[in-house]
């Protein structure tokens, strides 16, 4: 399998990471959502099941991209400026919208961050998809996003 590609933010045409048509692999949240937030958000993504996936006690931002680049997809890490201030400067077309797959890191405890998939009106925690709201990113502080794509994603 080709590995994907880790691309700095100011690299990114926003235009060329629009998904079409999103697959995530689900598989069954009673007997693999606690499995861990970041086997299950890596293995949604990817297909690989998440019994493959490698058991560790807390799964960072560089281990997720990691996962992500050996499995073929593409990602770049979005910058805490460009969600606190957003890009006034760019092109309305040139936004993050609800087309792109967003993989956010965001604390549900003092102590304990999770991860979790956002692509238009939905997300998906633990194989349980939920409807996504902005609220999701208000009550639970983000630590950081990550933009992902896939060949087969793509239009």
């Amino acid at each position: 399998m080709e590995r994907g590609k880790l691309y700095k933010w100011r690299n990114v045409y926003l235009a060329d990471w629009r998904v079409e048509r999103f697959i995530p692999h689900l598989f069954d949240a009673p007997q693999y959502g606690e499995s861990g937030c970041g086997i299950t958000a890596a293995s949604l993504l990817t297909g690989v099941h998440p019994v493959q996936i490698r058991r560790l006690r807390s799964y960072s931002q560089k281990w997720m991209i990691n996962t992500l680049l050996g499995q073929g997809l593409d990602v770049v890490k979005v910058p805490h400026q460009r969600m606190i201030k957003g890009n006034i400067k760019s092109l309305d077309f040139d936004h993050l919208n609800e087309s792109h797959v967003l993989l956010f890191c965001q604390l549900f405890r003092k102590t304990e961050a999770s991860w979790s998939v956002a692509y238009y009106d939905r997300i998906y925690h633990n194989f349980v998809i939920d409807r996504f709201t902005g609220l999701e990113l208000l009550n639970r502080t983000v630590r950081s996003v990550l933009l992902v794509r896939h060949p087969k994603w793509m239009r």
